[in-house]
């Protein structure tokens, strides 16, 4: 709705407006219980009724249940690229929330906890002959960058089924 208020040059108001007449009656009830709800101040009003919903956010103990439940399942092309969709999902929510300061070597940290032990290796092996070919330790510069050199590690070791061969 504010992407598409700011297209329109609709003011806060405005939006706040086009929130309430879009809802639900529930929404609208709920949402009208805010200070803001007839205010002036879109920000104001968003950040009031997020507070609404907190089960809507995810932490970063978010992540190790993500891992988790991925650690034990088969890995193939499409699992990990699911797993790294629900990991940036995650990842904004912790990024946007002032409280959690999370580095972005602990992001990478995290995302390769999810890898099975046997894709692990084969992903630890990659990053290790990287690492030697430039001469530099091994430091993730991005969460992408580790995405994108897990599928590297990925389709370099695929066995015909299309899932990493246990080394």
């Amino acid at each position: 709705m504010e992407d598409l208020g700011r297209i329109y040059g609709m003011c806060d108001a405005q939006i706040i407006g086009m929130v309430f007449y879009y809802a639900n009656i529930k929404q609208r009830i709920l949402w009208a219980t805010v200070n803001s709800a007839k205010g002036r101040d879109w920000q104001e009003f968003k950040c009031e009724v997020l507070k609404l919903y907190p089960e809507a956010f995810f932490t970063v103990m978010d992540f190790s249940a993500l891992a988790e439940r991925q650690i034990n399942r088969d890995i193939d092309e499409e699992s990990l690229r699911d797993y790294y969709a629900g990991f940036l999902i995650i990842s904004k929510d912790v990024e946007a929330d002032s409280d959690s300061e999370v580095s972005e070597q602990e992001l990478c940290d995290h995302f390769t906890a999810g890898f099975p032990s046997y894709f692990r290796k084969t992903f630890d092996r990659r990053m290790n002959i990287l690492a030697t070919f430039h001469e530099v330790p091994y430091l993730p510069s991005s969460l992408n960058f580790i995405f994108e050199q897990a599928l590297l590690a990925f389709s370099s070791s695929r066995s015909e089924s299309g899932r990493i061969s246990e080394l």
